[in-house]
């Protein structure tokens, strides 16, 4: 009788470590799930960052199309202002010779010319004022994109 208690006393230490071991795996098992939910959380969570983060690339590479244009034009009026204050230096040039050749209008011509060569004076200064804030504009503009860009980009390679 005695061989069967100790069997039975056996099966039973096998069975309450069978239910311990049973217990520790639903535990285990529940924790997984857990963890797999919040994995699951977090990727989506990650996938609407990535998707936002797209939408500002591309906004930002739309910018950076318009920027160009702008510059662009920018360009063709800096050429067009180059070319009207060469011209006006090219008649300030016909007025002196004017006042050379005409010792009688030479007050007047003089007159004339400092106007212009003022007024030539002031467009160009303000035509430089403007390029120059247009172009602190622009390079702080590029510098914001730059860093948004590589925000993204470091936080996508992070993904």
């Amino acid at each position: 009788m005695e061989p069967i208690a100790d069997v039975l006393t056996q099966t039973e230490k096998k069975l309450q470590e069978a239910q311990r071991m049973h217990l520790i795996s639903e535990r285990t098992t529940e924790e997984l799930v857990k963890d797999v939910q919040t994995y699951k959380a977090k990727l989506a969570n990650l996938i609407t960052v990535k998707e936002v983060r797209s939408d500002l690339l591309s906004e930002l590479n739309d910018n950076v199309v318009e920027l160009d244009e702008q510059l662009a034009e920018l360009r063709d009026l800096s050429g067009a202002m180059i070319n009207d204050l060469e011209k006006s230096h090219r008649l300030c040039d016909r007025y002196r010779i004017v006042v050379d050749q005409k010792p009688k209008h030479t007050a007047q011509l003089e007159a004339q010319l400092e106007d212009i060569q003022d007024e030539t004076t002031r467009q160009v200064t303000r035509f430089r004022d403007r390029c120059e804030i247009l172009k602190k504009s622009i390079i702080k503009q590029l510098s914001e994109m730059e860093k948004a860009l590589l925000h993204a980009l470091i936080e996508r390679d992070e993904v």
